[in-house]
Order: C-alpha cells, then sequence, then structure tokens
C-alpha cells in the first residue's frame, strides 16, 4: 500500500487542489495532477488525495501520464525524479544521470512509460518496475509521445523519433528525423480543461501572500483569506477580485482583524463578517501592519509618498509623516517594541526606528534613525529579511548571514545598540566539538517562536531549523529529505501558540507540523484530543491541548485500569498510545482525566481508539 513518513501524522500538508494542471482517464479512474498533490476520483466517485505524507516522492509536480486501459500512472518532479504507481503500491527512480531541470514531459503506451528529463529521455517498463534505457541528447527534451510502438522527442525544435524496441535507444545519433503531430497524441487529455469534482478541505490556492496567527487560528492570504481552524479552512473572497498582500489580528480584541489589499485597500473584519473597507491609501500596496495597546493601527505600503498610515481607536485615518524621510520603496515588515517604539524591516538598507514620543498620533515630536545590523564591528548579512520580538523582549532578525538579536531594541533610535551572534556548538566525526554562529552560512527568512521558547529559523534551501530558547543548540532540523516538509525553502513561519501547530509557507505550498509546546491554557474548558477516533491506520502520536501547565494528566479505559500518566508541562501533552507495558492500546473507549492541585479544575473526557 501507500508508503508514509515516521511521525508524518504530526504533519499536515495543504496544497491547493483546485488547479488541475492534467488529468487522465485510467483503470482506476481518473487521475488529476494539481501543483503540490494529486487526487483519484475512484469507479465509485470516491475521492482519495495524494501528498508527500501518502508516499509521493516530491511536492514539486511537474508532470503526468496513466495507462487507459491498465491500472498504473505516474508522477514527474521538479527534481527530475520519477513516481510510478501500480497496485497501490508506488515506486520512486532517481533521474539516469544528473541532470539540469524536472521532468518536463510524460507520456505511456501499455507497459511502458516515456519522459523527458531535462536533456535525457528515459525508457521505463512498468511491469518489470524498471528504468531500462535513456538517451541523453545534451539539449533540453520539451515533449515526448509513444505511438504504434515508436518513441518520439521534441528536442531544438525538430521531432526525433526511434522504434521502442530498438536495440540502440540509447545512441541520440540512431533516432530519425520524424513528421510527427504532437497535438494528435493520446496523451492530449492532459492539456485540457478539468471541470470534474475536486477533494474539499484544501487550499483555495498554493501561493500566499502573508499570513499570522491568532488564538486557535492562522490566517493565510492571496486571492483568498483562508482561515484555517482545527475544525477546517473557511475561505473569504476578496470583495473587490482583487490579491489580499497583508494580514493582521487585533491581539488586544480577539475578533478582529484587519486585511490590507494589492491597492491599497484596507479591510477590517469582525467575528468573521466585513464590517467595512477603506480606501485612504488606494494605490500602493499594503505591506504589513501592527497596533498599540490602545487599539491604534498602523499600516505600512508600499507608497514612498504615504508610507506609514494610521487608523487611530477613534476611526480616524492619519498619515504618518515622521516615516517620510524614511524613503523606501520595498519595505517588509512593521513592529511595535513598545507603545513608543516603532520599527520598519528595510532589507537591505536596515532599520528605520521611530520614536513615538509618547504621542502616537502627533507626529512633531517624533525621533527616527536608521540601524543596521552590527555586531562585533561588522554587519551581519548585507540584508533582513524578518524581523520578531521574543517573549523576553529581545529583537531577533534574520539575515542572509545567519541571526543576530539585541538585548536593548528599545534603545534604537538612541543609537549604539549591538547585536549579538548566536553561536551553537555542533559536533561530526571529522572535527569533533566545533563552534560556528548560528546558521551563518545560510540565508534565513523567517523566525518564530513556539510557547516554550525555542526559536523556529526557515531558509531559503536548507529548510526549517529549531533551536533552544538561548539559540546555542541546535533541537530539530526539517528538510525535504527526511520529513514531508514540501520544500526546502521556506518563506514564513506562523505558530498557533494555543495549539502548538506550526505552519511553514513554502515554495511548494503550506504546511504545518504539530510541535510539543502549547501556551498553558487560562482553564480546562477548551481540551481537545485529535485524532479522536484514533483510527487503525493512524501511526502518530495522540495530543491533548488546552491543558493548564501542571495538569495531572491520567488515561484508563472504561473497566478504570490506569494505561498512561504524566504531567502537562505546557498546553500540549502528546502520548504514543501505549499503556504502562509499552503495548499498544486496544480498540475501546478510554477515559481522559485532568486535574490541575493549584486551581482544583478537573475535566473528564472521552476518547475511542479503533485497532
Amino acid at each position: 500500500m501507500l508508503t508514509s513518513f515516521t511521525a508524518s501524522a504530526q504533519w499536515t500538508l495543504r496544497p491547493s487542489f483546485n488547479d488541475v494542471k492534467a488529468w487522465h482517464e485510467y483503470g482506476g479512474g481518473v487521475f488529476c495532477r494539481c501543483a503540490h498533490g494529486a487526487f483519484i476520483i475512484d469507479r465509485d466517485g470516491e475521492i482519495n488525495t495524494l501528498t508527500k505524507i501518502s508516499g509521493l516522492a516530491s511536492a514539486a509536480l511537474t508532470a503526468s501520464a496513466a495507462d487507459v486501459g491498465g491500472k498504473f500512472w505516474a508522477l514527474g518532479y521538479g527534481d527530475g525524479s520519477i513516481d510510478v504507481c501500480k497496485g497501490g503500491r508506488i515506486s520512486n527512480f532517481l533521474p539516469a544521470i544528473q541532470v539540469d531541470g524536472g521532468v518536463a514531459d510524460m507520456t505511456c503506451d501499455g507497459g511502458i512509460i516515456l519522459a523527458a528529463v531535462g536533456d535525457v529521455v528515459e525508457f521505463f517498463d512498468v511491469n518489470k518496475t524498471e528504468l531500462f534505457a535513456y538517451c541523453d541528447f545534451g539539449e533540453k527534451i520539451s515533449r515526448v509521445a509513444l505511438s504504434g510502438g515508436v518513441a518520439y522527442a521534441e528536442v531544438g525544435g525538430e521531432v526525433l523519433a526511434i522504434d521502442v524496441d530498438a536495440p540502440n535507444l540509447q545512441d541520440a545519433e540512431a533516432w530519425r528525423r520524424s513528421a510527427f503531430d504532437f497535438s494528435k497524441t493520446t496523451n492530449s487529455d492532459s492539456h485540457v480543461d478539468y471541470d470534474g469534482a475536486t477533494p474539499r478541505g484544501g487550499m483555495p490556492e498554493d501561493d500566499i501572500n502573508a499570513m499570522t496567527a491568532a488564538d486557535g487560528k492562522l490566517l493565510a492570504v492571496n486571492k483568498f483569506a483562508s482561515l484555517i481552524t482545527r475544525q477546517g479552512v473557511e475561505k473569504i473572497k476578496n470583495p473587490d477580485d482583487k490579491q489580499f498582500t497583508a494580514a493582521f489580528f487585533n491581539p488586544y480584541k480577539s475578533s478582529q482583524f484587519f486585511l490590507g489589499g494589492a491597492d491599497g485597500t484596507v479591510y477590517e473584519y469582525v467575528d468573521g463578517y466585513l464590517k467595512a473597507r477603506y480606501n485612504q491609501l488606494a494605490g500602493a500596496p499594503i505591506v504589513s501592519m501592527d497596533c498599540n495597546q490602545s487599539g491604534d493601527l498602523f499600516i505600512l505600503s508600499a507608497s514612498e509618498k504615504k508610507p506609514v498610515s494610521v487608523f487611530d481607536h477613534s476611526g480616524n485615518w492619519h498619515t504618518a509623516t515622521s516615516f517620510l524621510s524614511m524613503k523606501s520603496s520595498t519595505p517588509k515588515q512593521l513592529l511595535f517594541v513598545n507603545d513608543n517604539i516603532l520599527l520598519v524591516n528595510m532589507g537591505k538598507q536596515g532599520i528605520f526606528a521611530v520614536e513615538l514620543g509618547g504621542t502616537p498620533l502627533d507626529f512633531s515630536d517624533d525621533k527616527t534613525s536608521v540601524c543596521q545590523v552590527v555586531s562585533g564591528g561588522a554587519r551581519v548579512g548585507t540584508e533582513i529579511n524578518a524581523m520578531r520580538l521574543s517573549q523576553s523582549g529581545y529583537l531577533y532578525v534574520a539575515t542572509d548571514k545567519g541571526v543576530a538579536y539585541t538585548l536593548t531594541p528599545e534603545q534604537i533610535v538612541d543609537g549604539g545598540v549591538g547585536f549579538i551572534r548566536p553561536i551553537v556548538t555542533e559536533t561530526n566525526d571529522r572535527d569533533g566539538d566545533y563552534s560556528q554562529y548560528l546558521l551563518s552560512s545560510k540565508t534565513v527568512t523567517s523566525i518564530a517562536e513556539d510557547a516554550a521558547g525555542r526559536k523556529w529559523f526557515g531558509t531559503r534551501g536548507a529548510g526549517v531549523f529549531v533551536v533552544n530558547d538561548d539559540c546555542n543548540e541546535q533541537i530539530l532540523h526539517f528538510n525535504t529529505r527526511n520529513s514531508p516538509l514540501p520544500s526546502d525553502t521556506i518563506h514564513a513561519i506562523e505558530i498557533v501558540q494555543n495549539t502548538g501547530e506550526v505552519f511553514f509557507h513554502t515554495s511548494n505550498g503550506l504546511a504545518s507540523y504539530v510541535s510539543d509546546a502549547q501556551k498553558s491554557a487560562d482553564d480546562l474548558d477548551n481540551i481537545i484530543i485529535y485524532p479522536n477516533p484514533v483510527r487503525p491506520d493512524y501511526d502518530g502520536d495522540i495530543h491533548i491541548s488546552g491543558l493548564e501547565s501542571g495538569s495531572d494528566v491520567r488515561i484508563t479505559d472504561v473497566a478504570g485500569h490506569l494505561v498512561y500518566k504524566s504531567t502537562a508541562e505546557s498546553g500540549l501533552l502528546s502520548w504514543d498510545g501505549n499503556n504502562l507495558n509499552g503495548r499498544k492500546c486496544a480498540t475501546g473507549v478510554y477515559l481522559v482525566f485532568v486535574y490541575n492541585v493549584e486551581t482544583k479544575d478537573k475535566k473528564v473526557k472521552k476518547m475511542l481508539i479503533v485497532r
């Protein structure tokens, strides 16, 4: 059956299945390829989705083929590898030789699959599950076809052909010129519009312009605003049919969030419904938003004439004139350090800092300065990609040469603030213990902090790194080779603190991971057990969220026999499903007893396990 990753149950991949790139009728039903996942509609009309978690080799799908009369399908990927699925089992094939580029086209005829992989044409025998021949043309192959026992390839604008049973398939000189017409191939159903059913619950689009997290939910925006919770995905279409470019949850009013548009429009939502739209900033895209405790919303746009505007708590608009000297047409992020200090990430130009003088709506008394990220007298990298204020009040910055932080971000406007580069100690067989600056050889693109104070760093091309709260020890490293992470290039990371779910916006779509750190709950009214029920095909941990830190957790069967006990160190507790003897708990109903000695709060929940 379809293979799965170890602990893959902790992961969720959320590709969009709305934009079908190709579809094929085959013996098992209809097979549809999308950009970062696929799905099958079987003969009974049931829809089954396919992602890296369910066994695909990659999340960058570039080509596909399926046998009309048989029961196999094949997928080609951006790294040049190919999956062939027959009888429910997926076999993966790496490129025959090192190639530059992914799989550009695929087709099949009977038990033969023909694939264009960079400069190479590859031949697969499905029945023998083997790559039996390849030919390197030294030039990109744009299209391939199989017809009447003949293989065709379009190379450099001309079509070449060879008999599939020829003894010298690997010899480019043996291929003959042909007048073959690709528009008449039997694989043409891959190039027509698809108007059939699609899976529910996926993202409306794969591209994400911004995302932000709040209590129990994540908001990811593009042409739609997708509100993601444990209950599913709620899609909010842009009222003006344009792109959302920024999103912001009001931390002081949980029912309110704001969305910024590509044309400068600001949309205000309360309880999930559009309350008002404002076009005072019409023209330049909204980049970022943040607010102070009074509820004054500061809005950063890409306009040099009006870079920062304020929608105050009384409903009035102001132009923050102190930001006019910033003169940056490509600002990245707006961030309050406290109600009096506001920072703008200007990328290569550094950090623009403003002290509001204790009067957030009077800009005549503001002080401004530009700060570079300097440590030990040397600038850290040449560009700032992201900023994050930690729970301890430190300012962390992600650069193209690693990470740095300052203990006193509130003093940035006064100048002279020094940054610290975290040093980590690593061990390998060749060098033993050695120390280096954290991620100094990596372009760090994003920063997040979980409830335990651990820092999550996204990179360009190297995946995700998790370090302890002091940033001197690496705890985890996720990449496409050791996890279901869909891409090693991470654009943004956001964490829903009260569920522990970490969301990654990657170049191959959205993914999330359930971490073991969760913000402690104020009471036990919102305990959630997931998955519940635990089904036979589930092999991951069982998570109990919504706990008060220090709560005693005990799990028994309905007869009262204790099968598990532990103490919650945060708002989340993970259980592997084994009893006290280390054996998997049998099918049945189990009771989860939660009790906090300090608060005297207690709660009992039911859970069903099916083996």
